[in-house]
C-alpha cells in the first residue's frame, strides 16, 4: 500500500469511529434497580426486566445529568465513593436478608423433621402395643376398645402424613 491509500484508510477509520460516537444516544443513567424474580432470587441491575416491579436504589440528580451534558466531570471521586457505598450497603442488606431466610427455612425444616420422627414413633407404638389405654379422671387406666384403637391409629397416621409428606 502506498502512503495515499494508507492516509485515506486512516481517515475513513477515524471518520467511522467519530460518526459512531456521535450517533450513540445520550446515555441517561437511571440508577440501580433491585427486583425479585419468580423464584424469590433478588437481582440488581440498571434495567429490570419488563413486567417486574423494581425498586430504584439510587437515582442520579438532575444537576449531575445536566453537568454531564455541558461537559463537566460527571461524578467526582466523593460521589463515586458514595454510590459505591450505597450499592455495597444494598448488597450487604440483601445478603443478610437471604441468610435470615435460609436460617429460618433450616429451622423450620429441622422442626418438621423432628415432628416427623415423633409422629412415626407414635404410629409405631400404637400399632405395636398389645393394649392401648387412657387415664380416667381418677388416674386409672381404661383400655381402649377396637374402635377407639382404630381412631388412635388413624390420628397417628394423619400426623405422619402431615409432618412427613415431601
Amino acid at each position: 500500500m502506498n502512503k495515499t491509500t494508507m492516509k485515506h484508510l486512516s481517515c475513513r477509520v477515524l471518520l467511522s469511529v467519530g460518526i459512531g460516537l456521535l450517533c450513540l444516544p445520550a446515555v441517561r443513567a437511571s440508577g440501580i434497580h433491585r427486583w425479585v424474580d419468580a423464584d424469590g432470587v433478588v437481582h440488581f441491575g440498571d434495567r429490570p426486566p419488563p413486567g417486574v416491579r423494581a425498586e430504584t436504589l439510587e437515582q442520579p440528580s438532575r444537576s449531575t445529568a445536566s453537568a454531564t451534558k455541558q461537559g463537566a466531570r460527571p461524578l467526582d471521586e466523593a460521589a463515586r465513593r458514595e454510590r459505591r457505598r450505597r450499592l455495597l450497603r444494598a448488597f450487604e442488606e440483601e445478603r443478610r436478608e437471604r441468610a435470615l431466610r435460609e436460617a429460618e427455612a433450616a429451622r423450620r425444616a429441622e422442626q418438621r423433621r423432628r415432628a416427623c420422627l415423633q409422629a412415626r414413633d407414635n404410629l409405631r407404638s400404637v400399632r405395636q402395643a398389645s393394649g392401648l389405654y387412657r387415664l380416667n379422671e381418677r388416674g386409672e387406666r381404661v383400655f381402649l376398645d377396637r374402635e377407639a384403637r382404630a381412631r388412635a391409629e388413624a390420628r397417628a397416621e394423619a400426623e405422619v402424613a402431615r409432618y412427613c409428606a415431601d
